[in-house]
């Protein structure tokens, strides 16, 4: 189960770092704006990389199917019922959210490499 929590973390990642070289370095914008509506994909796209279990029960399958919706339908709703229409993420956050992102990587890496041994 953590190679798959380790997946998710490299491929969200990968996804934040996509968007803010193409809007901080391609686009040279100041900040990067993020409806609300899109959330869902920036926490669904990222699980829908990652395969689902193999040769797993049909339990195992529909609760991967759960979990694939609520990734895409509770984000959003979440941050609508606080009627917050989009976030505006500034360089500065950009990269302090990039450099926790890293850190907690570079742990759950750290911390399952040395259970191995």
């Amino acid at each position: 189960m953590k190679k798959y929590i380790v997946q998710l973390l490299v491929i969200f990642s990968l996804v934040l770092a996509f968007i803010g070289l193409v809007e901080f370095l391609l686009k040279g914008n100041k900040s990067i704006l993020i409806s609300t509506s899109g959330l869902g994909y920036v926490f669904g796209v990222p699980f829908l990389s990652v395969k689902p279990f193999k040769n797993e029960t049909r339990i195992r399958k529909i609760q991967y199917a759960v979990l694939l919706f609520l990734c895409f339908y509770l984000p959003p709703k979440i941050v609508s019922s606080f009627e917050v229409e989009r976030f505006e993420i500034t360089r500065f956050l950009y990269a302090r959210l990039m450099l926790v992102g890293i850190l907690i990587l570079c742990g759950v890496t750290f911390t399952s490499h040395r259970n191995k041994k």
